[in-house]
């Protein structure tokens, strides 16, 4: 059994009670907090309060506070899953401010807890409230690699802080169980990249931490960098972090001095990331068929029903439509008639044939119209009006397809929205599906015969190659 090792020292703290709340405060932020008038439950942008980050569950404001700087996280339980793991883990804010505290007495480096506020048994009676203090000049992990990667002495740099970061976190305990490079902030310090974890509710602290569990959670920080680093500067890195484990091998009473075979390392780092993926894109697959943040079912009309984009996480290259942001009220409304959408006399045709009907059309989206592709696939003869009938139409395949293609990280045109038309709640009858518009492309063949062809014989063969 693990050894169990609870933080060694805990911050001075000043506990109060206001409007019910019970308040515990960092003493050396005590002040500014209680003697400011904000309503830290009721945040309203304004002169020194703006909104980061908003979703069901939580907000993210920054606040200006005095003369400091603040961001605060409200947690809401709404739903039944986060009201339950409410009551079996207790509030996200204390645990947050307890891993703060853990890692302040392990010396490693992470945002600070300033205050907790908590109304009712562990946190039942209402939101609660983390304040931690805001780091200026700070970005995320990816946007700070992507612009440092091409200069090779502060990529090492940022390489070794990494590894310095978690085999010290490891040998202390510390293990970030959503460990991304979103989760990690980078703050410049002359041309070394200082790193730090945020998203400190996903931490478990005061444990060994296995050998399983070392490779699972590199494999969750390699699942990214397959795509944007080096194999080289991948090696690098699981170099730097097996000799920083054996420097930090007497950091803590729940270090670890396992003896790493590099070849091993990298094999199940490899092997653990691709399982990770796996994972990931499975939960990302499933998403594009529920209604949540990013899609949303529809039932725009009487027997029509399907699917639609919300928002695209990530766009695809040189995208329009996928770039903006939609409602499930907007998409009803523009679907109260899909046969209107693929009708000659309205739309511009691109394609009328026995087997699909294609228009480019216009959605009246805000701030601006954006053109987009229609599809609707139509039967050649009786046999494939009959299959048509039963199994997901072909615009549904294709709406699963390229939203898989999508999160591969493989480039596909984003679709939009699909809907398809059903009798007696069971026959499909009808399809209709929305694509992006992907502007100044052609198809391969088109584009060898009539754009390469005009080239001079010296850049046709460049282009081919």
């Amino acid at each position: 059994m693990r050894p169990v090792v609870e933080p060694t020292t805990e911050p001075a703290t000043v506990e109060f009670v206001d409007d019910g709340y019970r308040w515990c405060v960092s003493r050396d932020h005590a002040a500014n907090v209680r003697s400011s008038r904000i309503d830290w439950f009721a945040l309203r942008e304004g002169p020194g309060v703006v909104l980061v980050k908003h979703n069901g569950r939580r907000e993210v404001w920054r606040v200006t506070c005095g003369d400091r700087d603040y961001f605060v996280k409200l947690y809401h339980p709404t739903d039944t899953l986060s009201k339950l793991k409410l009551m079996l883990r207790g509030p996200a804010a204390t645990r947050e401010w307890k891993v703060g505290a853990y890692a302040a007495a392990h010396s490693i480096t992470t945002v600070v807890p300033v205050a907790t506020a908590l109304k009712g048994f562990r946190g039942t009676g209402g939101a609660s409230l983390l304040i931690t203090e805001a780091v200026d000049g700070v970005e995320p992990l990816n946007d700070y690699w992507l612009r440092v990667r091409d200069d090779r002495h502060r990529a090492n740099l940022l390489n070794e802080s990494l590894a310095k970061l978690i085999a010290r976190a490891h040998q202390c305990g510390f293990q970030h169980d959503d460990m991304h490079p979103g989760n990690i902030l980078v703050k410049e310090a002359g041309r070394r990249g200082e790193v730090l974890f945020v998203d400190l509710h996903s931490v478990r602290i005061g444990r060994s931490v296995s050998v399983k569990e070392v490779f699972a959670n590199l494999a969750q920080l390699h699942q990214w960098f397959r795509s944007h680093s080096t194999l080289t500067r991948r090696w690098r890195f699981l170099e730097h972090y097996v000799a920083f484990r054996h420097r930090y091998a007497q950091a803590s009473p729940l270090a670890r001095n396992f003896s790493f075979d590099p070849k091993r390392l990298v094999t199940q780092v490899a092997l653990q990331a691709q399982k990770h993926a796996d994972r990931l894109w499975s939960k990302r697959d499933r998403r594009t068929r529920r209604t949540g943040r990013y899609f949303a079912r529809i039932r725009p009309a009487s027997g029509w029903r399907g699917h639609v984009l919300l928002k695209s996480k990530h766009p695809p290259p040189m995208a329009q439509a996928s770039t903006l942001t939609y409602t499930r009220r907007q998409w009803a409304q523009w679907l109260k008639s899909p046969l209107e959408w693929v009708d000659g006399q309205k739309q511009h045709v691109v394609k009328d044939s026995h087997t699909a009907t294609i228009c480019k059309a216009t959605l009246p989206a805000d701030p601006a119209p954006a053109t987009v592709i229609v599809k609707r696939p139509l039967a050649r003869n009786a046999w494939k009006r009959l299959t048509m009938w039963f199994g997901p139409s072909r615009n549904m395949r294709a709406w699963r397809m390229a939203n898989m293609l999508l999160n591969r990280d493989l480039p596909v045109a984003q679709p939009l929205a699909v809907v398809d038309r059903y009798a007696l709640g069971l026959i499909r009858i009808d399809s209709v599906s929305f694509t992006d518009f992907l502007p100044n492309s052609a198809d391969l063949e088109t584009f060898l015969a009539r754009d390469v062809a005009s080239l001079p014989h010296a850049r046709q063969r460049q282009v081919k190659d």
